[in-house]
């Protein structure tokens, strides 16, 4: 309106502010019986899209309170109908057509019948041809038959991480059971516990932990069959392997750290694990010419894609051993002598090998990096650019319970400064779901739990009802399919890449492993003379994640009792 005066007139103009005096700032106020308003924000934080989604989604809020007053606030929605679409299904178009009726081992018959005497595998400078390691494989898988082996059954497999091991899990798969392998670096305890949960009959061994292998047995109230697996392959039966496969038989069980102080049995089916290994192998043109290296422990489930995956188009696993694999300059020796195409490792060891890389290796052999199992950092990411510019990066996410990775991102430039490095978009034949605490999907940039349905998902933890009724929970969009709620916190942009933040709990993943830091609480205090234990995740480099352990011992306890090295003794490795 206007003020007139005598001799002067006022009215009022609209001024523009150029600086904020807050983040966000929401104004209302009621004129003739309405609500206005406006928001002013910083455009340094926000952009103009982000302001009109919030401001929708304020209008949404505030009608459906008017519309009906008696509703939960839980039940309130903030979102358009649109935008609820483009959150549960249009982020998430991932379907690709993969070979996902066939089993590993039948598509791994095709490869040995086109690649016969190339080289399927190699570790310390002995190779295995397509042919060879195949029959290997069918003696072993023959006489699992003949011990009990069949579908869905579970055969334990220990060795050191070499030719034998991959033998193994290809014998035992060719089978139609599951293998679950365990890391014999890990202390002894650990590894009873894990084989006892399992209720396994069959531990296929190798000769050179056979003596290892006596003693975890010697513990158990139940000791499961044991077989030597060159002895398998030396005097085995020679028949063809008759058996019926299903790609919905169950392919692996991985052990992960569990909350309640005892490790969980993640159950993965074979159509998952192949809907994994394709992914990946799609998304970095892999072919018969690539050479993949395996690095990783049994224990962690990176390892399954890195022995098999390349095995399906014709590739060469190479298996490097822990002393080359742990250490950076070894490592970075090794990728450039064997011609190493595809790497992956976890952010704290890539950032090793980047320090302790000399300036005149080029790896011009590697073709993909991927960074896996730790927060990928800006630092690490641009440093490895300005190193390596024609090496693309793949930073992928995923927990063990949905085959491994359910979201990928690729990197082929140097970010720049100040951006986050997203864990991306779903993988082929999953969907990524951000939810609240009442799965239901919340707007564009907001956090909530990352949960995943699709191929991947497994069924489960073994022998475990309780925890997985907890974490595999009723799907709430389409009742009747599998839905897994990861723990983690992420936010979608408005682009369909997610962020990861964090857990929800007090699970922690350092050098890829995850760890629940209550079951380490609850081993250290059972240990004699331990009153009170704290677990912590300490990072005093950025990066750089490690364990710290604070102890109470008991009153009356001897001094100097509680040693570090007894303590040690009662975790895993």
């Amino acid at each position: 309106g206007e003020l007139a005066l005598p001799g002067l007139t006022l009215s009022g103009v609209e001024q523009e502010h150029r600086t904020a005096h807050f983040d966000l700032t929401l104004s209302l106020s009621e004129v003739d019986g309405r609500l206005s308003g406006g928001l002013e924000y910083a455009s340094d934080l926000f952009d103009a899209a982000t302001i009109e989604r919030l401001a929708g989604h304020l209008q949404i809020l505030l009608a459906a309170m008017a519309g009906d007053a008696s509703q939960r606030i839980s039940q309130l929605p903030l979102l358009s109908d649109s935008e609820r679409q483009q959150l549960l299904i249009g982020f998430n178009a991932t379907q690709v057509d993969y070979p996902l009726e066939q089993t590993y081992a039948d598509l791994f018959a095709e490869q040995v019948e086109v690649n016969s005497e190339r080289t399927a595998a190699e570790c310390d400078g002995i190779r295995l041809s397509y042919r060879e390691l195949d029959l290997r494989a069918s003696r072993v898988a023959q006489t699992l038959i003949t011990n009990g082996a069949r579908p869905n059954t579970l055969v334990v497999i220990a060795g050191e991480r070499d030719l034998p091991l991959l033998v193994m899990m290809i014998g035992v798969l060719k089978a139609g059971a599951a293998f679950l392998a365990v890391d014999i670096n890990q202390p002894i305890e650990r590894l009873r516990e894990v084989v006892e949960l399992s209720q396994s009959s069959l531990l296929l061994v190798s000769e050179s932990v056979q003596e290892m292998i006596e003693e975890l047995v010697s513990g158990m109230t139940v000791a499961p069959r044991q077989l030597i697996v060159e002895k398998i392959w030396q005097e085995g039966p020679m028949q063809d392997v008759a058996v019926t496969r299903s790609p919905d038989n169950l392919a692996y069980v991985i052990y992960t750290s569990g909350s309640t102080g005892k490790p969980k049995g993640v159950l993965v089916e074979q159509r998952g694990m192949l809907n994994h290994m394709f992914g990946k192998l799609d998304t970095m043109f892999a072919t018969s010419n690539d050479r993949l290296a395996q690095t990783a422990s049994p224990a962690f489930d990176i390892c399954v894609w890195q022995f098999l995956s390349a095995l399906l188009v014709g590739g060469t696993v190479v298996i490097l051993k822990d002393s080359i694999a742990c250490n950076p300059m070894r490592l970075l020796a090794a990728v450039d002598r064997q011609a190493i195409t595809l790497l992956q490792v976890v952010p704290s060891l890539m950032r090793s090998v980047l320090d302790a890389c000399p300036r005149d290796v080029v790896l011009n052999k590697l073709r993909w990096l991927l960074p896996t199992g730790e927060a990928l950092t800006l630092k690490v990411t641009q440093d490895w650019f300005e190193r390596f510019p024609h090496i693309p990066l793949m930073n992928v996410y995923g927990p063990a319970e949905c085959s491994d990775d359910v979201t990928y991102h690729v990197i082929s430039e140097r970010p720049v400064d100040g951006s986050a490095i997203p864990i991306g978009r779903p993988t082929p034949n999953n969907r990524i779901y951000i939810l609240d605490r009442h799965l239901q999907p919340v707007p564009i940039g907001m956090p909530g739990e990352i949960c995943v349905d699709g191929v991947g998902v497994g069924r489960g933890y073994l022998n475990n009802l309780q925890q997985t009724q907890a974490a595999f929970v009723v799907h709430p969009f389409e009742p009747g399919a599998r839905f897994y709620r990861t723990g983690d916190m992420g936010r979608y942009r408005a682009n369909g890449i997610i962020d990861f933040i964090g857990r929800i709990d007090f699970q922690v993943k350092i050098r890829g492993f995850r760890i629940e830091l209550g079951e380490i609480e609850a081993r250290l205090a059972a240990c004699e003379g331990v009153h009170e234990a704290i677990v912590i995740a300490r990072e005093d480099q950025p990066g750089d994640k490690r364990l710290v352990a604070y102890v109470i011992a008991q009153a009356g306890a001897e001094e100097g009792a509680l040693s570090a090295a007894t303590l040690r003794e009662q975790l895993s490795a």
